[in-house]
């Protein structure tokens, strides 16, 4: 309940697996309209909440993580 959002589990789809030196990621992603504005952020986990074009977020530091190209294969 990190920003305020209910899913249930079956909405929930796999979209990656990763890891690095000291974690190991797995990348889920449930399309469902949310108004950001209406999100409860739990202020000790997540700092801003904020909608991205495919575009922006192809600029952004990834670090790594294949996620990206993944998610561009599921919308196309």
């Amino acid at each position: 309940m990190e920003i305020g959002i209910l899913l249930n589990k079956e909405e929930l789809r796999f979209l990656s697996m990763a890891t690095n030196e000291k974690l190991y990621f797995t990348v889920y992603y449930v399309r469902k309209n949310v108004d950001i504005n209406e999100c409860k952020l739990q202020k000790e986990e997540v700092e801003e909440v904020k909608y991205f074009k495919i575009e922006e977020l192809q600029e952004l530091e990834n670090k790594g993580l294949d996620w990206l190209e993944n998610w561009k294969k599921i919308t196309k």
